[in-house]
């Protein structure tokens, strides 16, 4: 079982707070080649999340971390350092911004590539702040499930031939993906299925 632990020293900023709208100037020219410009508008992050964003960038990028390549259990222990609100959703969303989009080491924050969350606060830490995030490669031998809710055509065909509504059968899939240990009580389910995986 594959596993990977990055330390996050302070808190994560969050990239929602503070947002600012910038400008950007273009220039073009016409058919008949006279130059214009054209000044759009768009939103950015704000500056201490795009600092916090670089410097971890760069910490990690030096720990040469091979990207997983299937769905990952993530277990997030946070140590902040005092009792002030904290956005732990926010903080979340950074966080995996910053595996996904910039550093490619998860290939989605989706549920099909990062099935299990744990987010959990462990103690106040005023001398190191800190986030510890643990990355597990799910072991799951259902990935067949996974390969059947990525296909709405045939997640569609099997609603169909086993008289069922596609939501029923994304639920039940879900279930199976989620929880493989009460595979016993599916026995039914698994006996239909296998019939077109």
């Amino acid at each position: 079982m594959r596993q990977v632990e990055i330390v996050f020293n302070g808190m994560p900023a969050i990239k929602k707070n503070s947002k600012k709208i910038s400008k950007r100037k273009r220039v073009y020219s016409d058919a008949d080649g006279t130059k214009r410009s054209r000044t759009t508008r768009f939103i950015s992050s704000s500056e201490s999340y795009k600092s916090w964003e670089y410097r971890e960038q760069q910490r990690i990028l030096e720990m040469n971390i091979t990207p997983f390549d299937g769905p990952v259990a993530m277990d997030y222990l946070f140590y902040p350092p005092d009792l002030h609100q904290f956005d732990l959703s926010n903080a979340i969303e950074g966080i995996n911004d910053l595996l996904v989009k910039r550093l490619h080491i998860i290939p989605d924050d989706n549920l099909f590539d990062m099935v299990q969350i744990y987010p959990r606060f462990v103690c106040i830490d005023p001398e190191r702040p800190r986030v510890e995030l643990t990355i597990t490669q799910f072991q799951n031998s259902h990935g067949w499930a996974i390969a059947i809710l990525r296909d709405d055509a045939k997640v569609k065909a099997i609603a169909k031939q086993l008289n069922t509504t596609q939501k029923s059968l994304k639920e039940e899939l879900m279930q199976v993906m989620h929880y493989p240990a009460f595979d016993c009580e599916r026995e039914e389910f698994f006996r239909k299925i296998n019939y077109f995986v």
